[in-house]
This record gives C-alpha cells, sequence and structure tokens, in this order.
C-alpha cells in the first residue's frame, strides 16, 4: 500500500470515530427502551410519521426508518465506494400502549 493510500484511510478512519463521538449501539437501545410503557401517540409526536404500520394478533408495529446520508470508503484497489447510513426501529405496541423495541442498522447510535 503506498503512502497516499494509508494516509486516506487512517484519515478516514479518525473522521468515523470522531464524528460518532460518544454515541454507542448501547446508546440507541437504552434511547428505544425509554419508550417502553407511553402511548402511541407521544411516540409519534416524538419521532413524526412512521415509515411503516402493521396490525397482526392484537398486536401493532410502527416502524420508523431514518436515513442519515453515505459514508465513503475506499476499497483494496483504492477505488472509492459509498454506502448508506441508515437505522430501522421498530416498536411493538398492544392496545395503543408500546411495548418494546428493536433495530437494525448500522448508524443506531445514541449517546
Amino acid at each position: 500500500m503506498n503512502i497516499k493510500k494509508l494516509t486516506a484511510a487512517v484519515s478516514l478512519c479518525l473522521v468515523v470515530v470522531l464524528s460518532a463521538g460518544c454515541s454507542t449501539v448501547a446508546g440507541y437501545q437504552t434511547m428505544a427502551q425509554s419508550w417502553t410503557g407511553q402511548t402511541e401517540q407521544a411516540l409519534v409526536a416524538g419521532w413524526g410519521a412512521p415509515n411503516g404500520v402493521s396490525d397482526a394478533g392484537g398486536y401493532r408495529a410502527i416502524t420508523f426508518t431514518r436515513f442519515f446520508g453515505y459514508q465513503y470508503a475506499y476499497g483494496y484497489y483504492g477505488y472509492g465506494y459509498a454506502y448508506p447510513q441508515s437505522c430501522t426501529t421498530t416498536f411493538t405496541l398492544q392496545n395503543g400502549i408500546v411495548l418494546g423495541s428493536s433495530f437494525q442498522g448500522n448508524s443506531c447510535t445514541a449517546p
């Protein structure tokens, strides 16, 4: 690997680490779990319009997907590529009350 590629790779790593700050997946999990026991109206007021809602067997699933842009990286041969930064969070409700949450994505972090 030449010095320019090495410098670019190290710089990219530093930007990613510094931009993440103290945000963690555990922090996001804590934040999402803090909605347990809240009403559906409070959830939608706090998160905005959901991307999806489904009802089955007396339960409701409300899904929110957040897109944060693209992360740029360099591949093995020095070619750049971009991949989306997003987080999808689903809350499970019964009788209008949040029972729990789950999430997936590469940008599910919070302080």
